[in-house]
């Protein structure tokens, strides 16, 4: 029994030898290929290096140390993405599902601190050759997982020296789970099928054009929900540098906002185009300063509303809620050469979107509900509504401001339009309805003791406009029933001019009704 044993285990022990060497003789063979195909077989538009290869085919493991490749265009010769990596690492690749049915089983790739830079033409010709020849794979590839550590990852447009970074993230770890690409995905807008995808980066750049780019930290993505840290959207050059390289008028903005999430985020394809959906987009404490200088040539394209911007969009909308909380508005004009900008102050700024989107088969309309305070001093309270699918672009607004002291506004007139106002208003109503083209506006008013001073380039009261404003300027609506002025009137849209010079042609003609004269009483 006992030379049963021995022979059993030493004729083990042979096998395992011849296991060993068998495995060792094959691992070299196979490396020797390999590194035979990446320094001979590859196309000669892509060069590879590496300091050190190894590799288990019991294990099905490949481990390359600092490799690095380089894809050159082999029309201009140029760069068109650098990849280095400290370590790419391929554990349990299936063999025999590889020599079997030439399909790819992996348990996991893992690359280890990859820089990238992927270089773009925008005048690039494109390629001639028949895209949908390629979309074939006879195959399957299953992995699953496939994790980046650490990854800095560049976008570089050669075709803008002076501006040439056109996206970048910085720390950025990726992992996505079950992947599978077969013949049926490889077709699709987005050629494989995963479970789960999770993504983390500690900084992120995009360029948004020629004028504006955006910045964030601490962005994260697990394939439903968005988060981005501390993020700015903001113009790239100063007021003055703006005004100097447009032609014509460009908002200047400067957008900080301390959290952004975005929930329940979904992506797709129906027949004709792409598909997003999302529950939830929050933005908190957002601080935002918009600026224009009238001083630069105006825009006279027709400028379209939002109903019409949503309607017209590439893609299939559906938010069902925006949410700012908390946030600070502050607009800026400058018409002027010297002095400050005017201004308009919109503090404790609290904002409800609902129903955005441009979904044909929607029956809700999309809903804008808005409480601050205005000027830092009057609560204010203000509703639009309107439906992306009306042609005409119908729309609903209404506001109420409370009580204000009219010097609050003087920030505004005294650099915009050279008047000081003193006074108080109780009470500001308005009710607009309308469309693309036109408008009826109700405006109520209830005010004491208002008086208009038109100033002179010094800043100096100007006695004689001053009184002569005054003669045609209420005083006061204390005459009046209930102690409020209440007028209708038709306000025609200026189509070159946005949505929100609209609310202000409505606005203005309100209190020109009520405080001048004009327009028709409202019938209750």
């Amino acid at each position: 029994m006992k030379l049963l044993k021995f022979k059993w285990f030493k004729g083990l022990i042979i096998v395992l030898l011849i296991i060993f060497v068998a495995s060792f003789f094959a691992n070299s063979f196979v490396k020797n290929k390999v590194e035979i195909y990446l320094a001979e077989e590859l196309p000669s538009n892509i060069i590879h290096s590496h300091d050190d290869l190894q590799l288990s085919i019991l294990r099905g493991n490949i481990e390359i140390s600092n490799p690095k490749v380089t894809i050159i265009d082999s029309i201009s010769g140029l760069n068109t993405a650098v990849v280095e990596l400290k370590s790419l690492n391929i554990k349990n690749l299936s063999i025999f599902k590889l020599i079997l049915n030439k399909d790819i089983d992996i348990r996991e790739i893992k690359a280890v601190k990859p820089v990238v830079k992927i270089y773009s033409q925008q005048n690039k010709p494109k390629d001639s050759s028949d895209y949908e020849s390629k979309k074939t794979f006879d195959n399957v590839l299953s992995l699953n997982r496939f994790v980046i550590e650490d990854a800095f990852i560049e976008l570089i447009d050669l075709s803008k020296p002076n501006d040439s970074i056109s996206a970048k993230l910085q720390g950025l770890n990726l992992m996505v789970e079950n992947i599978i690409v077969d013949n049926v995905s490889v077709k699709e807008s987005i050629p494989l099928k995963y479970e789960a995808i999770a993504i983390d980066s500690d900084s992120i750049y995009l360029n948004l054009g020629s004028y504006e780019q955006l910045q964030a930290n601490d962005f994260s993505f697990d394939g439903e929900n968005l988060s981005l840290k501390n993020m700015l959207m903001n113009t790239k050059y100063s007021r003055e540098e703006l005004s100097k390289i447009i032609s014509k008028e460009r908002d200047h903005f400067n957008i900080e906002v301390s959290e952004l999430n975005a929930t329940a985020m979904s992506f797709g394809r129906n027949d004709t185009m792409s598909v997003f959906n999302t529950s939830i987009i929050a933005l908190n404490s957002p601080k935002i300063l918009i600026y224009r200088d009238k001083l630069v040539n105006d825009d006279l394209s027709i400028k379209k509303m939002y109903g019409t911007m949503l309607r017209e969009l590439p893609f299939e909308l559906k938010i069902d809620s925006i949410v700012l909380k908390d946030g600070f508005l502050e607009y800026s004009e400058r018409v002027r050469p010297m002095g400050e900008p005017g201004k308009i102050v919109l503090s404790k700024f609290n904002v409800h979107m609902s129903n955005v989107g441009n979904l044909q088969s929607s029956e809700k309309k999309t809903e804008i509900n808005i409480s601050t305070l205005f000027m830092d001093s009057a609560p204010m309270d203000f509703y639009w509504e309107f439906d992306s699918k009306s042609k005409s672009d119908a729309f609903i607004m209404r506001g109420d401001i409370g009580l204000l002291a009219a010097n609050k506004l003087n920030v505004f007139t005294e650099p915009n339009v050279g008047v000081k106002l003193t006074g108080e208003l109780s009470s500001t109503k308005f009710y607009i309805n309308g469309d693309r083209t036109n408008s009826d506006v109700e405006f109520s008013l209830s005010y004491d003791d208002f008086v208009v001073d038109i100033l002179q380039e010094d800043k100096k009261k100007n006695k004689f406009f001053s009184g002569l404003a005054n003669v045609f300027v209420k005083n006061s609506s204390k005459k009046e029933k209930d102690n409020v002025i209440e007028k209708k009137n038709t306000v025609k849209r200026d189509q070159t001019k946005s949505v929100f010079n609209f609310l202000w042609l409505n606005v203005k003609e309100g209190l020109k009704d009520v405080m001048i004269g004009g327009g028709q009483k409202v019938k209750k």
